[in-house]
């Protein structure tokens, strides 16, 4: 049932996509960007490094979006895109009667797509908000058990951890910068957990910055 909605959801985009392109209203348009994020984990996660978890990190996301325009200050944004999140865990440990201080990351790979209303007062920006809807793809953190080898740098799978399946609730700025190029601002908040109740209640949220590229070009 979650893969169909998922599917749907997908349709629903590359079908925005083509209103979009043909121009449902002189202003609409279909872009590309990219930029990078500010990730992290809030409430308790139980990761595979003991520590202090939730900690932010800094990563990318790459996307391709449609703004359709219904009315001249009014419009839907979605958008398909490849968002890298994650977050850290921070602790210490004693070797050989030295305190040692470490960072552990969580790496999160997710596709997203937001539907969101924008209503925007003037051509060069607008403000946004609606949901997000999130598929978790791959989950990874290091190896932490001393009774199994395992190589350096090795990254155990612990998608099992997490629930693939999210919504999120977002706030966003968009703002056109110069002809055909736009910059985004968006906070995201999970509606719902992302980890599993056996392993915490941690919601993922983000603050992303993306810089995009119009198709056609809208001007101010």
């Amino acid at each position: 049932m979650k893969k169909l909605v998922f599917i749907n959801l997908l349709f629903f985009f590359l079908v925005s996509c083509l209103f979009a392109q043909k121009k449902s209203h002189s202003n609409s348009y279909i872009g590309v960007y990219t930029g990078i994020n500010v990730s992290g984990l809030s409430g308790n996660y139980q990761s595979n490094v003991p520590g202090e978890s939730g900690k932010v990190r800094l990563r990318t996301q790459f996307g391709l979006y449609g703004n359709i325009f219904i009315q001249t200050e009014f419009s839907i944004y979605t958008a398909l895109e490849l968002v890298l999140k994650g977050a850290k865990t921070k602790g210490e440990e004693q070797t050989a009667g030295v305190d040692v201080s470490y960072v552990a990351k969580t790496n999160l790979t997710t596709f997203s797509m937001p539907v969101l209303f924008n209503y925007t007062p003037r051509k060069d920006w607008g403000l946004m908000i609606g949901p997000q809807f999130t598929y978790l793809s791959s989950a990874k953190e290091p190896w932490y058990a001393s009774d199994f080898y395992k190589p350096d740098g090795y990254q155990e799978n612990v998608l099992f951890k997490f629930n693939q399946y999210t919504v999120e609730g977002v706030i966003a700025f968009n703002y056109l910068l110069i002809n055909g190029v736009t910059f985004q601002l968006r906070y995201t908040m999970g509606i719902m957990p992302i980890v599993k109740k056996e392993y915490g209640d941690s919601r993922s949220s983000s603050i992303l910055f993306f810089v995009g590229i119009n198709f056609p070009s809208a001007k101010k």
